[in-house]
């Protein structure tokens, strides 16, 4: 009774935390929490988690089935610095704020087994032209090139709600990815694994695997188990297809 976000924050010690974990997502999580970024209330109650969390890591909680993985970390804050931004032709700096969801998505872990990422779903909500739009395609696309090496018939799905807003994710996923293809640090994966752009799909004629576009007017949903998903605008929607998608991934084990 009584308690606040503030006062449970300050009644507990992380030094150890920022100590052993000095990681983009953590020092933003630690400057949010003190005051020094100014944040929204759900933004806060996911630094607190993630802070409150570490410690469990720390102090080896056995009910505890999660771990931040540096490893993973790294590799997706790597491949998000080589991603070119398509409005430019080259990547550009990250914002701390997208390398906290970059690193959250992709670094936490299920301590039995590393494959798998301990979020099943993930809401990020800000203003118009902050780069959400870029967040989604390193997502996908790391997900579909990176973690999707040595699978075969993988399924990725990208949607909105109407074709029209549909378009334009998927032009700038189609930009991303025609860069990515003739960069030199992604070049030859792109010919290995014999992956082709096309204005339908982007897909791997070595390993069959596929990203593929489909609003949630085509209502086609169930007939995918997708590894993994991004829906853009979908805060106006009533989550119905939002719920077929994740119901889909209960087989892949996938994230939306």
């Amino acid at each position: 009774k009584g308690m606040t976000l503030d006062k449970a924050y300050v009644d507990s010690d992380y030094e150890d935390v920022y100590e052993t974990y000095r990681d983009p997502a953590t020092v933003y999580a630690h400057h949010v929490l003190t005051g020094e970024i100014l944040a929204g209330y759900k933004l806060r109650l996911s630094a607190f988690r993630h802070v409150r969390d570490l410690k469990r890591v720390l102090t080896d909680d056995s009910d505890f089935d999660y771990v931040y993985d540096l490893d993973h970390v790294k590799m997706v804050l790597v491949f998000a610095s080589l991603t070119p931004n398509p409005d430019v032709g080259k990547p550009v700096p990250l914002m701390a704020w997208q390398e906290y969801i970059l690193s959250l998505s992709k670094g936490w872990r299920r301590k039995s087994d590393l494959t798998q990422a301990r979020f099943s779903r993930g809401i990020v909500s800000v203003a118009r032209g902050q780069g959400k739009t870029m967040i989604e395609a390193i997502l996908m696309l790391y997900s579909f090139i990176v973690e999707g090496e040595g699978k075969a018939n993988q399924d990725y799905l990208v949607t909105a709600p109407t074709s029209v807003q549909l378009t334009k994710i998927w032009n700038y996923m189609l930009s991303t990815a025609n860069l990515l293809a003739v960069s030199p640090e992604f070049k030859s994966t792109f010919e290995r694994r014999r992956i082709v752009i096309q204005e339908l799909s982007i897909r791997s004629n070595k390993d069959r695997s596929q990203i593929v576009k489909i609003s949630d007017e085509s209502g086609r949903f169930e007939s995918f188990h997708a590894s993994y998903a991004v829906g853009d605008e979908y805060g106006e929607t009533d989550g119905q297809n939002a719920g077929k998608i994740t119901s889909g991934m209960m087989l892949s084990g996938g994230s939306f």
